[in-house]
């Protein structure tokens, strides 16, 4: 954000990559943010918490990952989105093991269409998340 003085924003762009490049050696698994800052505590000794969840939340806002809500409400898991971060379509994640999957259906025009003549809301199927439980999880 324009509001933090330069040297923060550096900090956070170097966050950045380093969270990217962590999430993405493990890019079929899903973490919490305490979990990713303990990870790159490894790499880099100086990596703040509290710049790692603002980093997060960047990263989040621009696409390149995707914040999973739990199911209790508590920790969301954040997981690298890699070539699926601009999806044609929304998505649908898995809220067990983070996965995401494109949302192609063909109800979805149609349901996006009632949406729109009997509840005067414009949806944008780009940016829909249907959060639920895949069928290798189970539930």
């Amino acid at each position: 954000p324009r509001f933090l003085p330069r040297g923060v924003q550096l900090v956070i762009a170097i966050c950045e990559t380093l969270i990217l490049e962590y999430l993405a050696l493990k890019k079929d698994t899903a973490f919490t943010a305490e979990s990713v800052w303990r990870g790159l505590l490894g790499v880099e000794e100086k990596v703040g918490r509290a710049t790692v969840y603002r980093a997060l939340d960047r990263l989040v806002e621009a696409g390149t990952i995707l914040k999973i809500p739990s199911g209790d409400g508590n920790r969301a898991l954040y997981r690298y989105m890699g070539e699926a971060a601009l999806p044609s379509s929304g998505r649908m994640v898995c809220l067990d093991c983070g996965r995401a999957f494109p949302l192609e259906c063909s109800h979805l025009e149609e349901l996006t269409r009632h949406i729109q003549s009997d509840h005067q809301f414009e949806v944008d199927t780009r940016h829909t998340v249907l959060y639920g439980h895949c069928c290798d999880c189970g539930k």
